[in-house]
């Protein structure tokens, strides 16, 4: 069975990412992952608010980027990175689960504490930011990751970092979502014009 390279970002984000944060958690004093997972705000709002707004200010800001040009070509890098991993709707699941807890226990539980949010949100964007954009396209994608990263950075603090790992998961969800969305669309509307 031929491993796939979305299988291989799964297992990256969502097991490797995990142990490196257990890693640091283990032998840092000022870190306390179980502690922060259980701190904050009762679960359960943390998973309403995030059931709630991610997905709308998701499709808010994806649907807006077409009018600007550069972030038409963000989008259009997307499709074509999408394009290439395949996934299918389990992988993607897969996937969004992988990113929403490994890239939060590592980012929100370790680095943060130890950093702040802004070393973090750097590194977290720096890490998102690696394709192939345009000089505009890059500034402004990475823009977005950095500020979506602050935002999950005040989320883990103020509310708590299961509310951040929700809302990651459910955010890279619908985004993910509406690109496998197009890709069907899209297909569909190749299939019915041949």
């Amino acid at each position: 069975m031929k491993i796939q390279r979305i299988d291989a970002v799964i297992v990256v984000t969502g097991v490797g990412f995990p142990l490196v944060a257990v890693l640091i958690d283990r032998f840092s004093v000022s870190i306390d992952l179980l502690m922060q997972l259980s701190d904050g705000v009762s679960w359960y709002y943390q998973v309403f608010g995030a059931v709630i707004v991610v997905p709308l200010v998701a499709v808010i800001v994806q649907r807006s980027s077409d009018g600007n040009r550069y972030l038409k070509s963000v989008n259009d890098l997307s499709r074509s990175i999408f394009r290439e991993l395949n996934p299918s709707h389990p992988r993607l699941i897969a996937l969004a689960a992988a990113a929403g807890i490994g890239e939060e226990l590592l980012f929100r539980g370790v680095i943060q504490p130890l950093l702040g949010i802004i070393p973090a949100s750097i590194f977290f964007a720096a890490l998102h930011t690696g394709f192939r954009f345009s000089p505009p396209a890059w500034a402004i994608y990475s823009g977005i990751v950095f500020l979506l990263s602050v935002t999950l950075g005040m989320i883990a603090r103020y509310i708590g970092l299961p509310a951040a790992i929700v809302c990651h998961g459910i955010w890279d969800y619908t985004v993910l979502f509406m690109l496998f969305r197009d890709r069907h669309r899209i297909t569909t509307d190749l299939n019915h014009t041949n």
